[in-house]
């Protein structure tokens, strides 16, 4: 029958079972119990079978699913089954360049016999491909991948896949996906709809677009971050990246922000005003490199527990406006080229720098109004013609 159980030899007397051919063996009775109806009623290409047991007074199902039990309830609605089990994947999309090099992937993890849990599909074809990678005929496709339910991680699903220029997820419904680190990471994707997107669980977004060069668009208001903790290098190398908004990470377990944006050089506009730091430790070189930013509102930033700011606006080369009036030093022990080559800042508010603040970050403010043309010193208030 394909689920590990012999099929009992069948009683001459017994003519209900002679004609039950589509059933499934109760094996303790050993009789049939058509489960066409059942079948038909989840309507799902994944289930490979259910086995029910009548002896108890419950009715039990065993859903099995590629050839493995996935679990045994008593009283249980089958439709709730067809909801959380057999509608339980995850659907994307792809399209792919017109010219391709040989056995180029569009899938990282290699397919493997044992693990059923990945299906492609070339050209909405039923007939699904079992290897991660296209041939140079099969240029120009559109590509459809599903997902099932034990995968839990998508670290570096499309890592360095350089042939897929547009990626869509048209059927999201976990959300039990822990960990995103490096997902595009080096993909020359063009465009990535994230609008069916889940990350309520994610705590890990790690190198998610980093490299992705010719990325100039995304689209981020679906994302949840009340788990995220690590964000570093997130959006690091994104060339072509202009405008981001963020105005929904307003989670408080982040920690890591090392070289989020670092690299953005087209970047003009950030929307960070809901950005909750609170518990960030890292924020090494989290602009370094923007050079088309030319204001930065980071006003509702708290620092209280970061330690690192080395770089963190270095080579922000057009830059003209910063708000840091809320920034907390205390803790900061790293803040060596904070603003290397910011060379034309021209209006900077920071915060009151305390007696107790090292000489090494009192020398970084120093270091500003030694080297420049005060124009007016109001408070904490600075104006600058140049830094250099």
């Amino acid at each position: 029958m394909g689920f590990g159980f012999e099929k009992p030899k069948l009683s001459e007397n017994n003519a209900e079972n002679r004609k039950n051919n589509n059933s499934i063996l109760n094996t303790k009775t050993k009789r049939y119990y058509p489960v066409n109806n059942l079948l038909n009623k989840v309507k799902s290409k994944y289930i490979i079978g259910i086995i029910f047991n009548y002896m108890k007074k419950e009715k039990c199902y065993t859903i099995i699913q590629y050839n493995k039990k996935i679990q045994k309830k008593c009283n249980i609605d089958l439709d709730s089954y067809k909801n959380r089990y057999f509608n339980y994947q995850i659907e994307i999309e792809l399209n792919i360049a017109e010219k391709i090099e040989k056995d180029e992937n569009i899938f990282i993890n290699y397919i493997k016999e044992d693990e059923p849990y990945i299906h492609i599909y070339l050209n909405d074809i039923p007939k699904e491909i079992k290897r991660n990678y296209l041939n140079e005929d099969e240029a120009s496709s559109k590509i459809k991948i599903i997902l099932d339910i034990k995968f839990s991680k998508f670290k570096k699903l499309f890592r360095d896949c350089k042939c897929i220029k547009k990626i869509k997820f048209t059927k999201f419904k976990r959300d039990d996906i822990t960990d995103m680190s490096e997902m595009f990471s080096g993909c020359e994707v063009k465009e990535i709809n994230l609008s069916n997107f889940n990350t309520d669980n994610v705590k890990n977004f790690y190198k998610m677009f980093s490299m992705c060069t010719n990325l100039s668009n995304l689209d981020l208001s679906k994302f949840n971050t009340n788990n995220l903790i690590n964000a570093g290098y997130m959006f690091w190398q994104c060339w072509s990246l202009n405008k981001i908004d963020l105005s929904t990470f307003t989670g408080n377990k982040m920690i890591y922000l090392e070289k989020m944006f670092s690299g953005c050089s087209s970047l003009r506009e950030i929307n960070l005003q809901s950005f909750n730091t609170c518990n960030v430790i890292n924020m090494r070189e989290m602009f370094y490199g923007c050079c088309s930013l030319t204001k930065l509102n980071l006003k509702n930033f708290k620092t209280n527990n970061v330690t690192n700011m080395d770089g963190m606006f270095g080579r922000c080369s057009r830059l003209k406006e910063l708000d840091i009036s809320n920034f907390n030093f205390e803790k900061v022990r790293n803040i060596q080229n904070f603003f290397e080559f910011c060379s034309q800042l021209e209006y900077i508010i920071i915060p009151e720098l305390k007696n107790d603040i090292p000489t090494t970050i009192k020398n970084i403010f120093l270091k500003l109004k030694n080297h420049t043309n005060i124009i007016a010193n109001n408070n904490n208030s600075i104006r600058i013609k140049s830094i250099y």
